[in-house]
């Protein structure tokens, strides 16, 4: 089966290489062994190309879908606790008005 598969590495003005790669969704194994063949990407390209060729279009969406859910999460997280931080600022001014009001006495 015939596999379409770019790969490119392409230096910019700042020196630094540019990397990019299309994989179509066929075999990994194959898509791996031509990266690696290649010889102009590192180790996390290789492992990238070869996720990217045993996902089809669904996993992509779900990866995504995943990662909005752990953001959001993490956003619920830093409200609460702000809302601990400024409860605990409310708590501790409290505490400081008793301890005068027993210094006036």
């Amino acid at each position: 089966m015939a596999q379409k598969q770019k790969i490119s590495a392409k230096k910019n003005n700042n020196s630094k290489t540019k990397k990019s790669f299309k994989v179509s969704k066929s075999s990994s194994r194959t898509t791996a062994s031509k990266v690696i063949a290649s010889n102009s990407l590192d180790l996390a390209d290789i492992i990238n190309a070869a996720a990217i060729a045993g996902k089809g279009q669904k996993g992509r969406k779900q990866e995504s879908k995943s990662t909005m859910l752990q953001t959001n999460k993490m956003q619920e997280d830093i409200k609460k606790d702000k809302e601990m931080i400024n409860n605990g600022k409310e708590e501790t001014q409290k505490t400081q008005n008793l301890l005068d009001k027993l210094d006036l006495l």
